[in-house]
């Protein structure tokens, strides 16, 4: 015979979806002007989930300025990966920036 089930018992609360985010570890500083700096970043995902909103929360410690460019390589993990160039639209003084795309390259045939 089945123990008849306490309505008081604990339940596993559901948990939301984490947001993407990327890794201080992805990115490398290329060249450095009074005006831009230029960063290579190379990640496993998608183009889509680094354009979106707080992809680069974690990565404050870079300390992105305003014009920064990002060569971007991602979907490395896939068969074939996309190249673009970011641009750094927005950042403030606590290292949070806001990125747009500026050129997808193509595949080469």
């Amino acid at each position: 015979m089945k123990e008849a089930l306490s309505p008081f018992r604990d339940y596993e609360a559901p948990k939301p979806i984490e947001a993407t985010r990327g890794s201080v570890s992805d990115c490398d500083l290329i060249a450095a002007t009074t005006a831009i700096r230029i960063w290579s970043m190379k990640t496993h995902h998608p183009l889509e989930a680094v354009l979106a909103e707080g992809f680069f929360k974690n990565m404050c410690d870079l300390r992105f300025r305003r014009d920064d460019r990002i060569e971007l390589l991602c979907d490395c993990d896939a068969d074939r990966s996309s190249h673009a160039t970011l641009l750094v639209e927005a950042a403030d003084k606590h290292g949070h920036a806001a990125v747009s795309l500026l050129h997808l390259y193509g595949a080469r045939q």
